[in-house]
């Protein structure tokens, strides 16, 4: 086993503490599948088995899951947490065989339920027409980092004050999965909201983004948190919405552009930080600061 506390080791050590907790429940979500002591036991499991036992295994929670009725999301980032730890075993020798099983497919209408666009003005305007000043300069650039830059919870819970840079409208951005920083340029619309933000916040050291409830006041925001805040500004307008319908429907909007800029898939990454340039298709090249411009179309 000794092995295995290896490659588990391995596995979190570049992982931020907010990756590593999400792919953490994961494998405990795995291992209650498959009725196990501990996540060492379920991936030695995996691992020890014979290649094509390995691959029915997941097959078989894949197709558990299924019929609980998972989420096709949830049951392909459940999926590739394991990929990722069996591929981890490959490059490192301890097997000579990778996973074969593949995500579910998403429905193309799965991304925004609704009008996308309409949900983000409408969340946007619940956000600037808070009673509490506090929530309402706080949440509206919340909500305008979600959109204009189609950032994840976890880059924005991330945010220190350090990585705004007011002058040059530049934030440096988390990109989830990993402790890389990009610099993300940011559109006028964007950071006037934040500089509203900060007029209130303030300019000492630490999270650009606070918690304002009675128990964690003053602390770093959680994804949960963020979660919570969009849900609860759609339920004040009559609407469901959550931050992944906000950036999603900021891709939606940024693959549009593209198709009318002519910019090309991998060039579109800049923007929406895919991890994998086969989830955006069918643009052509263009000479042009993507990003900075999309967040600027998508701003205005």
């Amino acid at each position: 086993m000794e092995s295995i506390d290896h490659l588990l080791s391995e596995f979190f050590i570049n992982k931020s503490s907010q990756t590593s907790k999400s792919y953490r429940s994961d494998l405990e979500n795995f291992r209650r599948y498959l009725n196990l002591k501990n996540i060492n036991d379920t991936i030695a499991h995996v691992i020890y088995a014979p290649h094509s036992q390995a691959n029915l295994i997941v097959l078989h929670y894949k197709v558990e899951m299924l019929k609980t009725g998972t989420k096709p999301g949830t049951i392909n980032r459940r999926l590739s947490t394991i990929r990722s730890l069996v591929r981890l075993a490959y490059n490192t020798g301890l097997i000579p065989w990778r996973l074969d099983i593949t995500n579910e497919p998403l429905s193309p209408n799965r991304l925004v339920e609704g009008d996308g666009e309409q949900i983000f003005q409408k969340v946007l305007k619940a956000a600037k027409n808070q009673k509490s000043t506090l929530k309402a300069r706080r949440d509206t650039a919340i909500v305008r980092l979600l959109h204009d830059l189609a950032l994840k919870r976890h880059s924005i819970t991330a945010l220190d004050l350090s990585d705004l840079n007011v002058s040059r409208r530049k934030l440096a951005v988390e990109i989830p999965g990993t402790k890389e920083r990009v610099v993300k340029k940011l559109p006028l619309t964007t950071i006037k909201c934040l500089k509203n933000w900060l007029e209130i916040r303030g300019i000492k050291k630490g999270p650009l983004f606070v918690n304002f409830d009675h128990a964690g006041k003053g602390q770093r925001l959680t994804g949960s948190s963020i979660y919570r805040i969009v849900k609860q500004l759609g339920t004040e307008c009559g609407i469901k919405a959550s931050p992944q319908m906000i950036r999603n429907a900021a891709i939606q909007k940024a693959l549009k552009i593209a198709n009318i800029e002519g910019i090309e898939s991998t060039q579109l990454i800049q923007f929406s930080n895919h991890r994998n340039p086969a989830s955006l298709r069918r643009f052509q090249s263009k000479s042009m600061d993507i990003q900075s411009a999309i967040s600027k179309l998508l701003s205005d």
